[in-house]
Order: C-alpha cells, then sequence, then structure tokens
C-alpha cells in the first residue's frame, strides 16, 4: 500500500506528511458498510481510490487564498464532510501539517495528524460515543486539551 501511495502523491505533486505514509501502511480505508463506527471521529477512514476521487472534488469545487488546495489530501470523510492532512510545508496559523475539515469551507480540525489520532483515542476512552446524542462537551474540552495551538475560535480559511 505505501508503494502505491507514494506513487499516487507523486503523480499529484502532493508533499507527503508526517504519519500519513504509516495511516495507509497500517490499513486502506474501512468500509463504510461494514464499519460498526467511525473511525475518526465523525469521519471513515478513506480507501487510497475513495481518497483520489475526494482529491478531485476538492480540487474542482474548493478554493482558498489561504490553503494551498492542491496539498490537501483527504484521507477521512462522511456524508459531504472531508478531513485532510495539509501536505506544503508553509504553515497555517502557525501549525505545520495540520488536519483541515472541509464541509461549508475550510477549517483546522487538529494540529496534526498524530494530534488527531492522540483526540480520537481520548474521546474513546472518555466515554466520548458512549451516549446519543453524542457529547459535543466531552469532545471539544479533550480536543482543546490535546490540541492546544488551535486558534480558539473554529476559523474557516
Amino acid at each position: 500500500m505505501q508503494g502505491q501511495l507514494q506513487a499516487a502523491l507523486a503523480l499529484l505533486g502532493v508533499i507527503p506528511p508526517p504519519g500519513l505514509n504509516e495511516l495507509y501502511t497500517w490499513y486502506d480505508g474501512v468500509d463504510g458498510a461494514q464499519a460498526p463506527e467511525f473511525l475518526f471521529g465523525e469521519q471513515q477512514f478513506l480507501s487510497l481510490d475513495e481518497a483520489l476521487q475526494e482529491y478531485q472534488h476538492i480540487q474542482n469545487y474548493y478554493s482558498s487564498s489561504l490553503v494551498n488546495m492542491a496539498q490537501c489530501f483527504p484521507f477521512a470523510g462522511f456524508q459531504g464532510s472531508i478531513g485532510v492532512v495539509y501536505g506544503d510545508t508553509t504553515p497555517i496559523e502557525g501549525l505545520h501539517h495540520p488536519v483541515l475539515e472541509i464541509y461549508h469551507g475550510i477549517s483546522i480540525a487538529f494540529e496534526n495528524l498524530d494530534r488527531m489520532v492522540e483526540t480520537v483515542n481520548e474521546w474513546f476512552r472518555m466515554g466520548g460515543y458512549d451516549t446519543e446524542p453524542v457529547d459535543e462537551i466531552l469532545r471539544l474540552t479533550i480536543r482543546q486539551c490535546l490540541n492546544p495551538q488551535l486558534p480558539a475560535k473554529a476559523s474557516l480559511l
């Protein structure tokens, strides 16, 4: 899988940020119909084929003066919300390789892939998904605690 990912990223001109190779070495996405729950909070891990389709969608429909959209590689999504990792070496809001959420705009979701994984693990560990509806206050508190460099307000870029 890592060879396929490297070839796809090279073809697109995307600089792979830290952690992306490891993520796809671990597994090539989840089957949405078979997954018992979401892997990344409210989003499912996209297969490489799905990620490449979403990449083209992003390039066709989104633009930003602050974000180099060509360096946004999608790895997660659900019902129109897309999680991307930013490959450009230029920081966004002081963050290197943040995880962005694209859904009716672009916002910073996590400081980077490692912080995202730590945050999602803590959400599950603390029971953030044990209730219906999901405990949004607990999720927000954990996200802010584990991603202290996020802008105080969820900014749309």
